[in-house]
This record gives structure tokens, C-alpha cells and sequence, in this order.
């Protein structure tokens, strides 16, 4: 009796182990009409829908337990002779190809590997034909690392035709942490430009700087970026979602927003990118949630910053060892910290000239 006993408490502990740490895994399920991956870790999760061109949907914050993105599910229209089409809540990330209608009309994407290491998770999901394009094929890899609060989406684009062709990958998303999406802010950083980009008038604004864009009265934008992210966040909440196109050339790349009362998007469109035949070229992107900001003035590295009430805030989505912060010349020690952790340095003025572990940045102007 007693051998039993210890056993049972035994597996008693080690289950309470594993469900506090929450390892990273990927699990198969359904979403509506059509199979998903879950991939989970300490702190996010989020499905990959293979039939939608791996489109994300159903993100969520575990700790908090909150939806980055209303829940949606697949919906497949059959009708015979015609090709499939699906219908979805546009409460997901997509990347599509700009230029390209959205016909509705299904490009599965098949899963070509999963990686289920101590480090990480990661599927890799490949299509031909992509988004109805002839000679084109697509592989993306999407990552969510162990003890992280972001994870990466790699999207390569193959050209399989005879000649050299342009492709601009539209990251489209549609977030919600709020009951009222159109309630929720998003903090677009903008460059003082005019002109048109590719055929699209730029919102003009007096200076280079951030923007909360409800304050800017339009409910469709284009913006040529002054930085390569879009940040949303719900007014007086913590929490800061951010898409960062990763090592983005600016050059004629367009930031863009749309609200209207049933979603409000966060979307950027790549500077064109020439292609030769039977060449690629990969794209990456990255989805950070900062559970303890309420706002966002730069991304270094891993490290969200935001500045208010005289103090420089610092989080990062990722476990971090101990480092070095430089406020305009005066040095400070930044602890080990990770996701969930909020830092504060004493600064008075918002005008920034910083630094971390040695990468120098001057934080954009807060435009209000």
C-alpha cells in the first residue's frame, strides 16, 4: 500500500511539473470544417490552418488567458464544377501575394515537416501554384521558441517560370484583444513623405514620428514606414501586440490600416522584390506580445521600450541574461529578465538617445 501510495505521488509531481513548465508542442485538431496545428508554449498559442495558405488564427496569451484574435473556424463552399472556396472570421494572419485578387478559392499548403525540439517548435508548410499564381511556389516556415512570447513566420518564394518576376508579400492581419476592436489603437511609426508609393497617395504628416492612428481620423491608411512595425494595444490595458517585418527594406514598402465596425487591420506590403527564374528569395516576420507595456516607442533585439512617467520601460519576449543599457551617456545594468517582466530606468526626458548591449538607436517622437 504504501509502494502505491509513493508512486501515485510520484506521478502526481511530475504531472504539476510538466503543466507548470508548459513545454512547446504542436498538437493536430480541427478548425471548423478543416484540420489545424496548435503550437503552444509557456506563453503564447496559436493554430496554423495548412488549407489557407498556413493562415494563423486563434492566438492567445496563456498567462492572462487572452485572445489576441477573436476564435474563428473554416467553413468549406463546395459546389460542383467549381473550385472549392472557404469562408472565415477575418480574424487571422495571412500573407498574400499584393497584386493578387483574393478569390477565396482554397491553396492548401502541405505540411512538409514539424520540428519538436527542447529549444523550440517549428512547421514548415509548402505550396505550388500559391495564391492561384502559376510558377510560383511558396515554403513557409513558422517558429515559436521554448520560454518566448513571439514567434517567426519565414516566408520563401520560389520562381519556377522560364523569366525573372516581382513579388511583394502582403502580410495581412486582423487582431482583437478587446471586446470592442474598434476601441483598440494602433501606433503606426511614419515617415514625412507625400509622395505616392506604387501608386498608393501616403497619409501626409507634418514630422517623422509615431502616430496612434484613431487620432488621425481616416479609417483607411497608407503610410510609408519610418520603421518596420505596427503595434496595437488597448487604451488604458497593458499589453502590446506587434508585427515586425524583420531586416525590411523600407525603400517602397507601405504600412496600412482599415476599420470599419466589424474589424480593424494591422498590414504591411514588402518593397517589390525581382526574382530570377528558378530562384528565391525569403522574407521574415516576427509576432511579439509585451503582456506589461501599455504602449511602444521601439523594438531593439528582443526588448520592447516604451517611455512614460519619467521612466524608460523595458520588456522582453524572450529569456535574457543580464545586460548593458545607455540613456543619453549615463550606463546602467540591465537584470535577467524574461516575458512578463517589466524594468524601469529613471529618465526625465523622452527624447532618447539609447543604447542596449551596445546597439544604438534615438527613439522616434511620440506624435500626439
Amino acid at each position: 500500500m504504501n509502494t502505491r501510495k509513493f508512486s501515485v505521488t510520484l506521478f502526481s509531481l511530475a504531472l504539476c511539473v510538466y503543466c507548470t513548465a508548459a513545454p512547446c508542442q504542436i498538437t493536430r485538431g480541427w478548425s471548423g470544417d478543416v484540420e489545424s496545428l496548435r503550437l503552444s508554449n509557456q506563453f503564447l498559442a496559436f493554430e496554423i490552418i495548412p488549407l489557407i495558405q498556413g493562415a494563423i488564427a486563434n492566438m492567445e496569451h496563456l498567462p492572462q488567458g487572452r485572445k489576441l484574435n477573436l476564435a474563428s473556424s473554416v467553413a468549406i463552399e463546395r459546389v460542383d464544377l467549381l473550385p472549392d472556396r472557404y469562408s472565415i472570421a477575418p480574424d487571422i494572419l495571412q500573407l498574400k501575394l499584393w497584386g493578387v485578387p483574393d478569390t477565396k478559392i482554397i491553396t492548401e499548403m502541405q505540411v512538409v515537416e514539424t520540428s519538436d525540439a527542447p529549444e523550440g517548435v517549428s512547421v514548415t508548410l509548402s505550396a505550388d501554384f500559391y495564391a492561384g499564381q502559376p510558377g510560383t511556389r511558396a515554403i513557409t516556415t513558422i517558429s515559436l521558441p521554448d520560454n518566448a512570447s513571439y514567434f517567426t513566420i519565414d516566408f520563401t518564394v520560389r520562381n519556377l517560370s522560364s523569366g525573372t518576376r516581382e513579388y511583394s508579400p502582403w502580410f495581412n492581419g486582423v487582431p482583437q484583444m478587446s471586446d470592442n476592436k474598434t476601441f483598440e489603437a494602433v501606433i503606426v511609426p511614419v515617415r514625412r513623405e507625400g509622395k505616392n508609393i506604387r501608386g498608393r497617395s501616403m497619409f501626409e504628416v507634418p514630422v517623422d514620428g509615431l502616430f496612434v492612428e484613431q487620432d488621425l481620423g481616416n479609417r483607411n491608411m497608407f503610410f510609408a514606414p519610418l520603421r518596420p512595425w505596427l503595434a496595437r494595444f488597448t487604451p488604458g490595458k497593458a499589453g502590446v501586440l506587434v508585427y515586425l517585418m524583420m531586416g525590411a527594406d523600407l525603400s517602397n514598402m507601405m504600412l496600412y490600416t482599415h476599420k470599419n465596425l466589424n474589424l480593424h487591420t494591422m498590414e504591411s506590403i514588402a518593397t517589390p522584390r525581382k526574382i530570377p527564374a528558378d530562384d528565391s528569395f525569403t522574407w521574415r516576420y516576427g509576432v511579439f506580445f509585451f503582456s506589461r507595456l501599455r504602449g511602444l516607442r521601439e523594438i531593439i533585439g528582443h526588448y520592447g521600450i516604451d517611455w512614460r512617467d519619467g521612466k524608460l520601460q523595458l520588456e522582453s519576449c524572450k529569456l535574457q541574461m543580464t545586460g548593458k543599457l545607455v540613456i543619453n551617456g549615463q550606463g546602467f545594468t540591465i537584470p535577467a529578465s524574461g516575458p512578463g517582466e517589466l524594468l524601469q530606468f529613471p529618465c526625465a526626458n523622452a527624447n532618447l538617445d539609447i543604447s542596449i548591449n551596445e546597439e544604438n538607436i534615438q527613439l522616434p517622437e511620440l506624435i500626439q
